[in-house]
């Protein structure tokens, strides 16, 4: 993690293959997002200097599975509703569009790889998204939509980042809850534990199990596993009280 004057952000190490194509950022607590509400017609004018005169991909976020492709159709004041934005330079020939999600204890994700050409996927996966596995929606879109030009999704060539995200420490569900009941059953005692009344879920680990199963491997999983809960001073978190600013992460392919 890195401070710059009183705002803490995470900025995203690409690996060789895709330095030069691909930068991201997480946004975290700070006066630069404080009173953004997490609004994104609010955040985008404080970030100029990120965006570099990008066009911004800002979907409604609705705690589903639903991933919006990257075109300059649905960049603001348009807010496709969706959870995942996937970015790649045949749409539109993109060079100057970039993705921006919003989290407040929800996971953040991206994917990347430069083959068969660079691509991108930020996703928001919170309870209900890492339940219905919104990185597998996504997966399985990746590999019909390069299928569908004679491509296969090379896993081994894929890199993935995780969190920081609310932890299995502080993310708890009433055991009484159909949903809390059915993660249990699914992720097992390795992603949950139940105390009393409570089950704790482990989301980033779901979520990099998934990712492993999928045959990307461990050494392309980069976890940044804070809870944001326990570290509220650098991330917002609703559980923590932080109603309405959210942490924003930007990514933006750059393809000649």
């Amino acid at each position: 993690m890195n401070l710059e004057g009183e705002d803490w952000r995470v900025d995203y190490v690409m690996p060789e293959s895709l330095r030069g194509s691909l930068s991201a950022v997480l946004l975290c607590r700070g006066p630069l997002l404080d009173g953004s509400g997490g609004v994104p017609s609010r955040i985008v004018p404080k970030i100029g200097h990120i965006l570099a005169d990008c066009r911004v991909i800002a979907p409604w976020q609705a705690h589903g599975s639903a991933i919006a492709q990257g075109r300059a159709i649905w960049a603001l004041p348009q807010r496709v509703k969706a959870d995942g934005v996937h970015l790649d330079s045949s749409f539109d020939r993109l060079g100057r569009v970039a993705a921006m999600l919003r989290f407040a204890d929800c996971v953040p994700i991206l994917l990347a790889s430069a083959s068969p050409r660079p691509w991108a996927v930020v996703l928001h996966s919170g309870f209900k998204g890492t339940l219905h596995d919104i990185f597998g929606e996504a997966w399985r879109g990746l590999r019909a939509f390069y299928g569908s030009e004679g491509y296969i999704i090379d896993p081994g060539r894929t890199y993935a980042w995780i969190g920081p995200a609310i932890g299995p420490c502080c993310f708890t569900r009433a055991v009484t809850e159909t949903l809390a009941l059915r993660a249990a059953a699914e992720w097992g005692s390795e992603y949950s534990r139940r105390d009393g009344g409570l089950v704790h879920l482990d989301l980033m680990g779901v979520i990099a199990a998934n990712m492993r199963s999928a045959g990307i491997p461990t050494e392309n999983i980069m976890t940044l596993p804070l809870c944001s809960k326990c570290h509220s001073d650098k991330f917002y978190s609703y559980r923590s009280g932080d109603s309405d600013d959210r942490m924003a992460l930007i990514a933006k392919l750059t393809v000649p």
